[in-house]
């Protein structure tokens, strides 16, 4: 490119910042000559400008069309326009490789990652399944520096005795606790064994009000004879001319509810009348009812009439007295309200409430339930059930509830419990 300014010293414009090599200037007439003239270096500027843009964006092989240049038919346009697409390609080619390439690195990358997140979750697995105590933890740092290193069964609890009766409470220490069950125990053990009529039942309780503290032998009995009237003697119609028999034998099965019995002589269900039942096969099932001479079926008591009668509550080929209080057949005879006699496990209760549960259990860690569930309160004793090889062993009562109880025993021992409550 020529600089105007050097070529046409005398014929340029050197003020347009626009053109800072020198601009060409018109002449001031049509034939004046003080304008820049039109020489053949000028136009092969032009020219050769137009020419290096073609063979630039078109190739050194291309060709012209050989037609001027105007807007939509313009070889220089076209040159432009190809170098502009074949730069931005070469750039989309060279972003293409560069992309692969950072994918490349990339994918190297995440399996180095996840190679090393493989191998720490090795590491982290094999650390957290070390039972080994990896950390070298003691027992003050777990809280236990206060507890000596025996076995369950060699630790020795120790407790004053309780002075008075008391409730257990939650939280409080082993040592006032088994104070507490201990008097327990010992007094309701002593109580048990305590014969001579601790509760004050009176005649009228057992249903002998109406008799006399006399041995039958000086008791006085009048002459047998005949009743000027008939009277109704404890259920039974008799003029006095005959023994009064109060007596049936019921062949009921022990599985079915509804007892009946037949009694000799003429019966009549009143308030009072009483009879005595010898129950071939038992009971089996609870709350029994018992109809005598198909006088109507009435529900069974023992003792009084808040305790209805359970399983095993009458014996095979047992006699049971009973009087009709207007509502109930109440059985006066026994105080046993049910009962199961089993080889591993047993219960008797009574009818004032006492139960009393016994047998043999096994499992040490684990809940073992009573055969029945006492209603408010119920304290178990244990011990070992077999011989032993080690006369020192220890059972652990670890607790106990109104349904059953667990303990520890050394070896797994199995044990004989009993328990009693209300």
């Amino acid at each position: 490119m020529q600089q105007y300014k050097d070529n046409y010293s005398d014929y340029y414009n050197a003020t347009d910042k626009g053109y800072p090599f020198g601009k060409a200037v018109d002449c001031s007439s049509p034939e004046s000559i003080d304008g820049t003239p039109i020489k053949a270096s000028l136009v092969n500027d032009v020219i050769g400008m137009m020419q290096a843009i073609f063979l630039g964006g078109m190739g050194s092989s291309a060709l012209p069309t050989g037609t001027p240049e105007k807007v939509g038919a313009s070889d220089v346009w076209n040159a432009i326009q190809k170098k502009i697409t074949d730069v931005n390609t070469a750039e989309a080619h060279t972003r293409a490789e560069a992309v692969t390439q950072l994918e490349n690195q990339l994918s190297e990358e995440i399996s180095a990652r996840q190679k090393g997140q493989s191998e720490l979750h090795t590491a982290l697995a094999g650390h957290t399944g070390n039972k080994n105590n990896p950390h070298a933890v003691t027992k003050e740092q777990v809280g236990l520096g206060k507890v000596p290193n025996v076995p369950t069964n060699d630790q020795t609890p120790t407790y004053s005795d309780a002075v008075s009766f008391a409730t257990l409470s939650s939280g409080e220490k082993l040592s006032i606790a088994f104070a507490k069950i201990k008097l327990a125990i010992t007094n309701l053990i002593n109580h048990i064994g305590d014969k001579s009529n601790p509760h004050g039942v009176t005649k009228k309780q057992v249903g002998l009000e109406n008799c006399n503290n006399t041995a039958d032998k000086d008791k006085k009995v009048a002459t047998a004879r005949t009743w000027e009237a008939v009277r109704n003697f404890e259920g039974q119609f008799v003029d006095g001319s005959s023994n009064v028999v109060f007596f049936g034998k019921s062949d009921t099965a022990g599985n079915m509810q509804a007892k009946t019995v037949f009694v000799a002589g003429t019966f009549s269900l009143v308030m009072g009348a009483r009879i005595n039942v010898q129950f071939q096969n038992g009971n089996t099932v609870d709350n029994p009812t018992l109809t005598v001479n198909n006088t109507g079926t009435h529900a069974i008591r023992i003792k009084n009439t808040n305790m209805p009668g359970g399983t095993g509550c009458f014996d095979a080929s047992g006699i049971y007295e009973f009087i009709f209080d207007g509502t109930y057949w109440v059985c006066v005879s026994s105080d046993i309200v049910a009962k199961s006699l089993g080889e591993t496990s047993s219960y008797i209760k009574y009818a004032n409430g006492l139960l009393i549960q016994w047998g043999k259990q096994s499992g040490t860690y684990v809940y073992h339930a009573y055969p029945i569930s006492f209603v408010s309160f119920g304290i178990p004793v244990i011990q070992n059930y077999g011989d032993t090889d080690n006369s020192s062993e220890t059972i652990i009562l670890r607790m106990f509830d109104r349904s059953g109880f667990a303990y520890d025993a050394h070896k797994d021992r199995a044990v004989t419990f009993i328990a009693i409550g209300i």
